[in-house]
């Protein structure tokens, strides 16, 4: 799932945007949440750093498309940021909010496609961040995105693979520390879980893949709108 903003105050190339991402996820089989807003004070105002990429206009009242990305960029170093603009000698200025590409207007789809494209490979590469574990003698190196929850036993933590368990000396803080920006959340003292592998939520309990976790009270808020927020439903 992508959380993809339309920050866009002409409500006609909102629109246009907002066809082609449907076009695109169609094409490339991806899951996309899309959100819109007239405005970038609106966008900004109320900014919680959930979205993967910003489709971001720079001609726009109140607030302009540069000035609201370097207000951006100090509330969240990753998400993507592409300028779509009629004002083509403005979007050069994109290296200073390290903006990943930008759009001319009028917006055609192949040169939107190209774009999305180059996003996702991006995107891919943010969230197959390496983790490397040193088990006895060997270090081992997995990705992020394959580690399905963290279980902390004592001064071990086991990390549960799709086809395999890892154990490990260390403390939970640390591996939460080191996961902060890939989508994982505490759920309950002993488990930290990656929200791309959650399949079903109960009263009391987390299902992973197959696995129930507790859920506990104390956590369940939290743990509850970090998946919301994931998976984009917050919107």
């Amino acid at each position: 799932m992508w959380n993809v903003a339309i920050v866009e105050d002409e409500a006609e190339s909102s629109e246009l945007l907002r066809a082609f991402l449907e076009r695109f996820e169609k094409e490339a089989k991806v899951s996309l949440s899309v959100s819109s807003f007239a405005d970038g004070m609106d966008f900004i105002s109320d900014y919680t750093p959930k979205y993967d990429l910003v489709l971001l206009d720079i001609d726009m009242p109140h607030l302009n498309g540069l000035a609201a990305a370097k207000k951006l960029r100090k509330m969240d170093d990753d998400v993507l940021i592409v300028f779509v603009t009629n004002l083509a000698q403005y979007a050069i200025r994109g290296y200073e909010v390290e903006a990943l590409d930008f759009l001319v207007k009028p917006v055609d789809y192949t040169a939107f496609a190209a774009m999305m494209h180059k996003a996702q490979r991006y995107l891919y590469a943010q969230r197959s961040k390496r983790v490397f574990l040193t088990v006895e003698d060997t270090i081992r190196c997995v990705l992020a995105r394959d580690i399905r929850y963290i279980e902390v036993r004592g001064h071990f933590l086991t990390y549960h693979l799709a086809d395999e368990d890892i154990v490990v000396r260390g403390r939970m803080e640390n591996a939460e520390a080191e996961l902060v920006d890939c989508h994982f959340c505490r759920c309950h003292k002993s488990y930290l879980v990656n929200l791309n592998c959650v399949t079903e939520i109960g009263p009391n309990s987390v299902c992973v893949e197959g696995k129930q976790l507790a859920l506990s009270r104390t956590r369940k808020k939290e743990f509850m709108q970090a998946l919301a927020d994931y998976l984009g439903s917050a919107v």
